[in-house]
């Protein structure tokens, strides 16, 4: 799941009493250790996701506690459902970021009645914040008014690259989860190419110039690499 992403199913858990009906008015989540930094929201469901039991947003460690529920129990054995949110790019943790394998499993139940059993099972959700590897650059030829530029893309999950320019080392960065259109600017640079290819020109430079290049791999799930220069590379015309 990318950060910002939806909610989604990560576990299911079942019910019954053995006698008559009661209600779980509170319970407590824990999700795997150190996932919780990649979550905004647990929540508890009926099957299907649907209708909410309650949510928490502020666990404690790995601990998320679902307070003032309202969940049906009866003699039936019936199935609830744990989801969890992630959090958005602003939220996560900065470049390089991680990879965050959510497991979810119920536990302390507050009911009328004594409850008894255990919850030990759980599905995985795995949410995508960590940064795709650089490109790597390739020879680079200054011309006359320009400079051609050779790049090799990372494997994996690999979306699209950026590259920037400036007369100036470098220090603009992309934004989490956001995508940008080759010819516009960032911050004080200039985006010279954005796609998945592996080479561009860039034109109508000034000769004796120094020139600096970056490039920022991007992911499926919106996520930037840290960023690799090139440079000074100086336009000359020809002799």
């Amino acid at each position: 799941r990318a950060p910002g992403g939806a909610k989604t199913l990560v576990s299911r858990f079942g019910l019954a009493t053995s006698n008559g009906t009661d209600t779980v008015t509170a319970l407590d989540v824990t999700l795997a250790a150190g996932t919780s930094v990649g979550v905004a929201q647990v929540e508890i469901t009926g099957s299907g996701g649907a209708p909410s039991y309650g949510t928490d947003t502020a666990p404690v460690g790995e601990l998320w506690s679902i307070t003032g529920a309202s969940i049906p129990v009866t003699s039936t054995p019936t199935d609830f459902e744990v989801h969890v949110t992630p959090k958005s790019h602003a939220l996560m943790p900065g470049v390089p970021g991680a990879s965050y394998a959510v497991t979810a499993t119920v536990g302390n139940l507050t009911a009328g009645n004594t409850v008894s059993g255990s919850d030990t099972g759980s599905d995985t959700v795995t949410i995508d914040n960590l940064s795709p590897a650089d490109s790597g650059w390739g020879a680079e030829h200054p011309g006359d008014t320009q400079v051609v530029l050779n790049w090799s893309n990372a494997g994996g999950d690999f979306a699209e690259v950026m590259i920037l320019r400036n007369t100036a080392t470098i220090s603009d960065t992309p934004t989490e989860g956001s995508t940008y259109v080759q010819g516009n600017s960032l911050g004080s640079s200039f985006i010279q190419y954005v796609g998945t290819g592996v080479s561009t020109t860039a034109t109508s430079l000034t000769n004796g110039q120094n020139y600096y290049f970056k490039t920022f791999a991007r992911d499926s799930s919106g996520n930037w690499a840290a960023g690799a220069q090139t440079g000074p590379h100086q336009p000359l015309a020809d002799t």
